[in-house]
């Protein structure tokens, strides 16, 4: 509250408080979109929050397990673990001015 005068009581999330300590702390102007269809565009596919699959038990039916029942349906067991994909995405730029439709073609 001292530093950016901003009173996270009026805030519903952490990062809707960050949001406007950095806008504060920087200065910077975020021009708006010139074409309501980009916003629209951006807007169709915000998403976020936790992507997970969770089940508290699981038994995997297959060759390669030593109680293989033949007569039973396969079934394998996964587990992905994608590192740091988050912290990938918050470390990038975020666009502020300048925004144009670009071609399908572009390659960079």
């Amino acid at each position: 509250m001292q530093t950016y005068k901003l009173d996270p009581c009026w805030y519903f999330t952490t990062p809707a408080l960050s949001w406007d300590a950095i806008l504060l702390h920087t200065k910077v102007a975020i021009e708006l979109f010139p074409d309501y269809d980009m916003l629209l565009f951006i807007e169709k596919d915000v998403r976020g929050g936790i992507s997970q699959c969770s089940n508290r038990y699981a038994i995997a039916n297959n060759k390669y397990m030593s109680n293989f029942n033949p007569d039973d349906a396969m079934k394998y067991l996964m587990y992905l673990d994608a590192n740091n994909l988050y912290g990938y995405a918050m470390s990038k730029y975020l666009p502020l001015k300048d925004f144009v439709w670009s071609d399908n073609n572009l390659t960079e």
